[in-house]
């Protein structure tokens, strides 16, 4: 198989063999010795036989970021599955993308496969499956040559650099950090499981280093930070919107480094991006990225003027090509939707103002959930929220809020102080508490899961 990825990445392993490239706890690999694991995977996948499709079910290590590599050269389509997904899950995510091979912490199960795309090298990564279960999504190598050089104006990746990988390689975000720096010939540090305190000391150890990261990791990073850390080159945050409380916190503690907010998706990579700004209006991600174009619509399919909001449609050869499900494959068209809605002002930044499926009705007008989460976290004994509505008779709903305190305010005390920040009817009538947040494997709020909790009464109701 031919894949322009694998091509770049030895060319950069063996220009400058001694160099020390990669990093993982007290391993490290130079340049020659990480090119002979790769080609010594390729060797033994290419012992199996003929791969069409290839899965890999493993946490975040070297044999890991090696094996995914040697697939890329060796089959058509390079799945990554979660190796935290339970038994059911995984069984059924293999019973509709037929891998020809499993590659787990079990070993090596050779499987009877399926129909692969045609074409040279394709990745599938996954959906969290905060809603359902996960979506795969399939894209050819392209899109992500395509997202290198798209995302170079603001990453400023070069062979100079460090680039610290400190989650799940079944988010694709930390597959794409690890790949995007050996492609350009940079030196990765892995960290397997993301803890803040070995983060900040891979931090103070590699001068100049980008990190990548999702807000939810940022957030844990600074809550363990203690004073400030000058060496850090930049921040690369994406996964979901980034809070300015937690962008000043950021600034605070690392304050040489660009903090750089990228918008994008698993389906559609980076769509746009901004350094940030202490005065940044709420829900602002930055003009699109070249080539990516971006169109706002409203429910006709028409464009709407500036400042006007919609839904947005993407079209960009960064996006990815295919949806694979239970209920067989989706292509998709050149213009994508997520469900995301927002708007576009005058200078031609976009603005995101919530999911188009999270968003209800109260007393006839239209409600997007995340303008109430996003005043809920600048009060300074939230740590997260989640809001939904409750369906109402009068109202056609109520707004509901749950909450992760950081320490025990009582419910009139959030509202007063929730006031100055929201109109009245957008004011929520239930306010609850969970004591653990949680989380899907990319970072984002599991929605799914605290919404049978409360349907289930297992949160508890603030009074």
């Amino acid at each position: 198989m031919s894949s322009e990825i694998v091509s770049r990445i030895k060319h950069h392993l063996s220009s400058d063999p001694a160099r020390p490239t990669m990093f993982a706890g007290q391993e490290v690999l130079t340049a020659s010795a990480l090119l002979a694991q790769i080609e010594a995977a390729e060797a033994r996948l290419r012992d199996e036989g003929a791969l069409a499709q290839i899965a890999l079910a493993l946490p975040t290590s070297v044999e890991a970021l090696v094996l995914f590599i040697a697939a890329l050269k060796v089959a058509r389509n390079t799945i990554y599955f979660d190796p935290n997904w339970p038994a059911e899950t995984k069984q059924r995510i293999l019973n509709f993308v037929q891998p020809d091979l499993l590659i787990d912490q079990v070993g090596w199960t050779s499987l009877p496969g399926g129909e692969a795309p045609e074409g040279d090298a394709h990745y599938t990564c996954f959906t969290s499956g905060s809603t359902g279960l996960p979506k795969g999504c399939l894209r050819h190598e392209s899109s992500w040559l395509a997202s290198f050089e798209a995302d170079q104006p603001f990453s400023d990746i070069t062979a100079q650099s460090t680039i610290l990988v400190a989650g799940s390689f079944a988010h694709s975000l930390f597959t794409y950090a690890a790949i995007r720096g050996l492609v350009a010939g940079a030196s990765i540090v892995l960290l397997p499981n993301f803890h803040p305190g070995a983060l900040l000391r891979q931090i103070e150890r590699h001068h100049q280093a980008v990190l990548f990261a999702v807000p939810t990791q940022l957030d844990a990073l600074v809550s363990a930070a203690k004073g400030a850390y000058p060496h850090l080159r930049k921040v690369l945050c994406t996964g979901s919107k980034l809070a300015p409380h937690l962008a000043a916190k950021v600034k605070e503690h690392f304050p040489k480094a660009d903090l750089i907010e990228f918008y994008g998706t698993s389906e559609l990579s980076y769509v746009a991006a901004r350094p940030v700004q202490q005065d940044d209006a709420a829900g602002l991600v930055g003009k699109p990225l070249d080539p990516v174009q971006i169109e706002v619509l409203n429910e006709e399919g028409l464009p709407v003027l500036p400042g006007e909001t919609g839904q947005v449609f993407v079209q960009s050869p960064l996006a990815f090509k295919t949806y694979l499900t239970e209920a067989g494959q989706r292509d998709m068209p050149d213009r994508i939707s997520v469900g995301d809605t927002g708007f576009v002002d005058a200078k031609g930044n976009l603005h995101l103002v919530g999911r188009a499926d999270r968003m209800f009705t109260v007393s006839g007008r239209n409600v997007a959930p995340e303008e109430i989460e996003a005043a809920l976290h600048k009060l300074p004994y939230v740590a997260h929220a989640a809001v939904w509505g409750k369906e109402d008779a009068k109202r056609g709903h109520q707004i509901v809020a749950v909450l992760h305190l950081k320490s025990a305010p009582s419910r009139a005390q959030i509202l007063s102080d929730l006031r100055p920040h929201l109109t009245p009817y957008l004011m929520p009538q239930y306010l609850f508490a969970v004591a653990d947040w949680p989380h899907t494997s990319s970072g984002k709020t599991d929605l799914q899961k605290l919404n049978i909790q409360w349907q289930a009464n297992q949160l508890q109701e603030l009074t």
